[in-house]
């Protein structure tokens, strides 16, 4: 499951919860049930490493979380794309904010 589904199926809120509690985690399954991390594949078979890619990345997670976050922080994707689009905004504000709100976009196309 790709993290964009996971937040979709999920919601941002549970997700916001599992990145803040579950940190040094390097992969969850999609239901959620199971945190892993690197030291419980390098204590198990090699063929075990397979399903790390079936699973949700952290990292996808943290990034979709402070996509959501930036665009919470303009009140919403449509401020947001405001923003990404104003002339008075500096480009590096810009390209984050686009970032952000295709984050956002991709989570609300899966629900």
């Amino acid at each position: 499951m790709k993290a964009n589904e996971f937040v979709g199926f999920h919601g941002i809120g549970t997700v916001k919860d599992i990145v803040k509690h579950y940190e040094n985690h390097t992969h969850v399954t999609d239901d959620a049930r199971m945190f892993i991390t690197e030291d419980f594949y390098k204590k198990t078979k090699a063929d075990y490493v397979d399903d790390l890619n079936s699973m949700v990345k952290m990292a996808d997670l943290k990034r979709l979380v402070e996509s959501h976050e930036l665009v919470s922080d303009y009140y919403g994707l449509a401020r947001a794309k405001e923003h990404a689009e104003s002339n008075y905004t500096a480009p590096e504000l810009k390209a984050a904010l686009k970032q952000a709100i295709a984050d956002v976009e991709a989570c609300k196309e899966v629900s």
